[in-house]
C-alpha cells in the first residue's frame, strides 16, 4: 500500500542510485578499460607519421574497413601477446615491444600473412601499424 507516494519514490530513488553507481562498481575478474590511444601510440611511437605511411594506412583501411578503429587494430596487432604482458611492455619495455612487433612482421611473411597495398606487399602487421598511424594522425 502506498501512502503519499513514498514507497514509489523510495523505490525510484534506489533504482536511480544503482544506475548511477553501476559504472563505478568493479567485479572480480573484470579490469578497468585501458587507454587504447596510449596503446596505439606505444605500438607506433617509433614509426614517423610521414605522408606515405599515413597513405598506406588509409589505403589498407579502405581495403579492410572492419579494422577501421583503434581497438580492433590494437587487438589484431597484439593477438599473440597476453593482455598483461602487453600492458607491461607498453609501460616498461618499449624496446621489447618493438622486438615483438618485428618478430610478428617476420612471422607474417613466413606464413604468407601479407596484403597488397598500392603495389606494395606488406605484412599484415606492417599494414595494421600504418593504419594505426593514419588513425592517430587523421588531421594531417
Amino acid at each position: 500500500m502506498m501512502m503519499d507516494g513514498q514507497p514509489r519514490r523510495s523505490f525510484l530513488r534506489a533504482c536511480l542510485q544503482c544506475v548511477v553507481a553501476l559504472p563505478f562498481l568493479t567485479f572480480p575478474g573484470c579490469k578497468p578499460p585501458t587507454d587504447v590511444r596510449r596503446q596505439a601510440r606505444a605500438l607506433t611511437g617509433w614509426i614517423p607519421p610521414s605522408k606515405s605511411v599515413k597513405s598506406l594506412g588509409r589505403r589498407y583501411l579502405a581495403l579492410v574497413p572492419k579494422e577501421g578503429n583503434l581497438p580492433t587494430l590494437v587487438r589484431s596487432i597484439t593477438y599473440d601477446i597476453e593482455e598483461e604482458a602487453f600492458l607491461q611492455l607498453v609501460q616498461h619495455d618499449r624496446d621489447g615491444l618493438r622486438r615483438r612487433l618485428h618478430e610478428s612482421h617476420l612471422q607474417d611473411f613466413r606464413h604468407g600473412h601479407t596484403t597488397h597495398v598500392d603495389r606494395w606487399v606488406l605484412s599484415r602487421t606492417e599494414a595494421r601499424l600504418c593504419a594505426l598511424v593514419a588513425l592517430l594522425h587523421q588531421a594531417g
